[in-house]
């Protein structure tokens, strides 16, 4: 049972985010899917629920990795709408190897999922063994494509995980 607690605190949120609705009827639905989801995935491994986030040690990180996230989102759309209504010279689009710090596979996971979210650069494949994360980039990075790619969201996560 307490394997599966996280699992289904995690769906039931996505299930809250996604329907949009409250009423009785959702609840108990998103409930009952939850808890199935959570049965079913268990054998898969642990999973620490939503509450761990909140340990006031997390907190201070925590908000800096969503703060900056909304910042480099922001910026990369701003970027990506001025460069599609005044085309500038040709981009240099392409591929990078970058480097990671992670050291699961959770955060490897986490890391790819959230540079992702920022238009600028999507994860493309990832090599555990080399500890490697493959990047296409609207603007390849002149300097060093770590500190240009990933490694502002690494840092952030990994103080998040640092202070557990």
């Amino acid at each position: 049972m307490a394997r599966t607690r996280g699992l289904a605190a995690w769906c039931f949120l996505a299930w809250l985010m996604l329907s949009l609705s409250v009423s009785v009827e959702s609840l108990v639905t998103g409930l009952v899917l939850s808890l199935g989801a959570a049965a079913a995935l268990s054998p898969l491994g642990d999973a620490p629920g939503p509450w761990t986030l909140l340990r006031p040690r997390r907190v201070v990180p925590l908000l800096r990795l969503v703060g900056g996230l909304a910042v480099d989102s922001t910026r990369a759309n701003l970027q990506m709408a001025r460069r599609v209504w005044a085309p500038q010279p040709r981009l240099r689009t392409g591929m990078v190897v970058v480097g990671t710090q992670a050291r699961t596979e959770g955060q490897v996971g986490a890391v790819g999922l959230l540079t992702s979210l920022v238009v600028d650069n999507q994860v493309v494949d990832v090599d555990l063994d080399e500890r490697t994360m493959l990047y296409h980039c609207v603007e390849v990075p002149r300097d060093d494509p770590y500190d240009a790619v990933n490694g502002p969201v690494e840092r952030r996560l990994l103080a998040i995980e640092d202070r557990a």
